[in-house]
């Protein structure tokens, strides 16, 4: 499952994985639900608000890189319904209306995240989240980690505060190259009161640059109502501290990349760009090489 977490929306997208060997298909639907019904031949499930959203096709996602032996898909589902802080089951019918295969429990979940409208500020070795999210408190507390559920059985492991069927998937870096910490300590969430938006504040000292980190909550932090959820929020951690220079040239410039947090060897390919949510293909990005110089200086 690629899809972790997701807001409260009226066309929400989860993308996930299946075997290649003619599993999943355009035929197979999905819905979520607090309890897969085992006894539906026909994919006829239909929105009960709060319990359940209707069944969706799942539509092949070649945007998303596969797996050998696996292929992508995505559901798009109405999710406004759910009660937020909450986690759903994944459920799934391989071969839709048709009658010989019943609904399962794909044995995934994913998480109603109530956090909305993110704003995200770095400085050095330190990151604030801003956001606004109604169903908060000062209970509520956050932390970053490769997977939430890693990071929640090593910081909460007498709260109790994880999943109990989390599908154990945590993010995998090379761990020839990885020396940062996978997940850092968890913080209150702090009101403020002129805005009425909710910040949290997170060292990021000993993360890894170059790598991706999730937002992870818990809605009544040490309390037991709630359990830790993935918010579907990524941050990344720039290893970059320094560019040279500020200004280039319209075209044929070279820029140079000062690092820390393991150094710019972890950095392949680079691009500018007015943002970075839609990048290019590797092939039309630039390779980043190691100046000797700069490092003997």
């Amino acid at each position: 499952l690629f899809t972790h977490g997701v807001p409260q929306g009226l066309d929400e997208v989860i993308t996930l994985a299946c075997h290649a060997t003619g599993s999943c298909s355009e035929m197979t639907q999905a819905y979520l639900a607090k309890s897969c019904d085992i006894h539906d031949l026909d994919a006829g499930t239909i929105e009960v608000l709060g319990e359940q959203t209707a069944c969706s096709f799942l539509v092949p996602d070649n945007s998303s890189e596969a797996a050998n032996e696996t292929e992508v898909f995505s559901v798009h589902l109405r999710t406004d319904g759910f009660a937020a802080g909450w986690h759903y089951r994944l459920c799934m019918d391989l071969d839709g209306s048709a009658l010989t295969m019943p609904m399962g429990d794909t044995l995934h979940q994913v998480y109603l995240s109530p956090v909305r409208e993110v704003e995200l500020m770095k400085s050095a070795g330190y990151v604030q989240l801003r956001f606004n999210c109604s169903e908060c408190s000062q209970l509520s507390e956050g932390f970053l980690a490769l997977d939430c559920y890693e990071g929640a059985l090593a910081l909460q492991p007498v709260n109790g505060n994880v999943s109990e069927d989390s599908d154990g998937s945590f993010s995998e870096v090379d761990p020839a190259n990885f020396t940062g910490a996978r997940y850092t300590g968890s913080s209150a969430f702090t009101l403020d009161a002129l805005s009425g938006n909710w910040t949290l504040g997170i060292s990021t000292q000993t993360l890894q640059g170059g790598v991706r980190y999730r937002f992870c909550m818990d809605l009544d932090g040490t309390e037991r109502q709630y359990l830790v959820g993935d918010t579907g929020l990524t941050i990344f951690i720039s290893p970059v501290t320094d560019v040279r220079p500020a200004v280039v040239a319209a075209s044929n410039s070279s820029l140079t990349l000062l690092c820390q947090r393991g150094g710019c060897s972890f950095l392949l390919h680079s691009y500018l760009a007015r943002d970075c949510q839609a990048p290019p293909s590797p092939s039309q990005c630039s390779y980043v090489q190691e100046d000797v110089d700069e490092i003997n200086e």
